[in-house]
């Protein structure tokens, strides 16, 4: 019955891990994701500030590249919004993970002192059969 019990609690730690790690790797990618759209909006706003300086005629393209910045601009956010959740996430995993570790360790050890307590035990029985 012990035995069972440490095995979910292992499965449920690995299973822990493995959440854990998938948020690492969406952080990372979010993170690539946020820092690209980024520079292209830096990219885009640099070319807007020189088409600016162009013929009347080029402010419908003009126009056109401040809808795609504001576009990119509420994908930027909304990556950094995604991300901070992303930190949030990982960093209550993190914790329960932690907690589950301690948690291990102390049904472990009280797993060990049983199974003493009890080859004490078997082995007091022996004694007085003989």
């Amino acid at each position: 019955m012990g035995v069972f019990f440490v095995l979910r609690v292992i499965r449920r730690l690995v299973s822990l891990l493995s959440k854990q790690a998938e948020l690492t790797a969406r952080e990372v990618a979010s993170l690539k994701q946020a820092q690209n759209a980024t520079e292209t909006a830096k990219n885009l706003m640099k070319e807007r500030d020189q088409k600016d300086q162009l013929e009347s005629k080029e402010n419908k393209q003009n126009e056109e590249f401040e809808k795609k910045i504001k576009n990119l601009e509420e994908q930027l956010n909304e990556k950094e919004t995604r991300l901070i959740k992303t930190q949030k996430d990982l960093e209550t995993l993190h914790s329960q993970a932690e907690g589950t570790n301690r948690e291990y360790d102390r049904l472990l050890k009280e797993h060990e002192k049983l199974q003493k307590e009890l080859e004490k035990g078997s082995g007091d029985s022996e004694k007085k059969n003989e």
